[in-house]
């Protein structure tokens, strides 16, 4: 099959012979998923990040106490 071939419920599509607006709904599903792995990057940068400052504080607490 062409290079240009996605499959949506068992079945391929050439993407080549889409419709203009079946290739914009595409184009805009492409799009969505790669802002949401992105989302999740940053999500995964910011948690490591509060970890970091939790870790931080906890032992800026315990000088605090000796």
């Amino acid at each position: 099959m062409a290079d240009n071939v996605i499959t949506i419920d068992d079945k391929e599509y050439n993407v080549d012979e889409f419709s203009d607006q079946a290739k914009y709904f595409l184009h805009h599903i492409q799009d969505v998923e790669a802002q949401a792995t992105e989302t999740k990057q940053k999500l995964e940068q910011l948690e490591v990040t509060q970890m970091g400052f939790v870790k931080l504080l906890k032992e800026e607490l315990e000088k605090d106490l000796t």
